[in-house]
């Protein structure tokens, strides 16, 4: 299989212009409001290299002559360095729509509504499609206030309650549930089979995040005045979450996203494979033929993607699922 790729910058295809000179193409996947990023490294040895704007369009694409090229996103060229010797040129871009109006601070409240209206209404703001998972939109806020708080930070903050991620990719604004391989709609995504070879090295890690068998999560009753308490899980120990909530069924969710945090704990597996351009954050990975305790499924929580000295290869890092 011979690695292959395709870089449009502002509109243009520059890919014959680059290949013979391409050092290293990287592209990175990351789950959750963490920009999505590209770096294209390029030998400059006779300073041919035409220097890209700040700010131009990147759309790239990788995979292989035999097969397909995937679409990898649409990036923004936001730094370039030209270094030697020996002379190089390195572009780094971000995925766009997570810049400019979307990390500017606001301030305002949300009464009375739902997270469907209110990642519709942020996503209108800012020209993207709004796209929720089916069990989350019809969630309802009494009262939520956003003071000083970029419209990216507030949709996390209300993600967490959730155990939930709110992300960008492409021209929507995701709302979905953490580590559970599902489209907005609800649509389990197909785990890619991974199988223990020659080819790839893998590294898992077992730990704990406390062995919380319960989560207290307390809400204030505006008819009593008092504050109340809600559980989720049973037995000890039990952990206490600090925040007051202003009704009881935020407070249950939040408890609920907690201990269901808790249950996935801090195992991790690291898996470096021959390049496959399919994998994304968010998906789900079936490790086959691995020791016991690594073989299974594990949701994908960044996928970085590399053609460079004439090998592709893929690094993911996972987390257990949410049961």
């Amino acid at each position: 299989m011979t690695p292959d790729f395709k870089v449009i910058a502002a509109g243009i295809n520059i890919t014959s212009q680059i290949e013979d000179r391409l050092l290293s193409l990287v592209v990175k996947d990351e789950a959750g409001f963490k920009s999505d990023t590209v770096e294209i490294t390029l030998d400059d040895r006779d300073n041919a290299i035409e220097l890209p704007l700040p700010g131009a369009p990147l759309i790239v694409f990788m995979g292989y002559k035999e097969t397909f090229l995937a679409p990898m996103g649409v990036f923004t060229a936001d730094e370039v360095v030209a270094k030697g010797p020996p002379d190089r040129v390195t572009i780094r871009g971000k995925a766009v729509n997570l810049g400019g109006s979307i990390k500017e601070q606001k301030t305002r409240n949300w009464d009375d509504k739902t997270i469907e209206d209110i990642v519709g209404t942020i996503a209108g703001e800012h020209g993207l499609e709004p796209k929720v998972a089916e069990e989350l939109k019809p969630f309802l806020y009494e009262h939520l206030d956003q003071t000083d708080e970029s419209d990216i930070n507030f949709l996390t903050r209300i993600a967490k309650d959730h155990d939930a991620i709110a992300t960008v990719k492409g021209e929507a604004l995701l709302f979905i549930g953490k580590g559970e391989g599902k489209t907005a709609s609800g649509i389990p995504m197909i785990p890619r089979p991974i199988t223990r070879n020659g080819e790839l090295r893998w590294s898992m890690t077992l730990a704990s995040r406390g062995n919380f068998k319960a989560v207290e999560a307390h809400w204030h009753n505006e008819e009593t005045g008092q504050k109340e308490t809600v559980t989720a899980g049973e037995g000890s120990p039990v952990k206490r979450l600090r925040h007051v909530h202003s009704t009881k069924a935020e407070a249950e969710k939040a408890a609920k996203a907690k201990l269901d945090e808790f249950k996935r704990g801090d195992d991790t597996l690291s898996i470096t494979m021959p390049g496959d351009p399919t994998v994304a954050a968010e998906g789900q990975i079936i490790a086959l033929g691995f020791r016991v305790g690594v073989s299974g499924l594990w949701s994908v929580t960044s996928a970085r993607h590399q053609i460079s000295g004439g090998g592709f290869t893929t690094s993911i890092e996972t987390e257990k699922p949410k049961e």
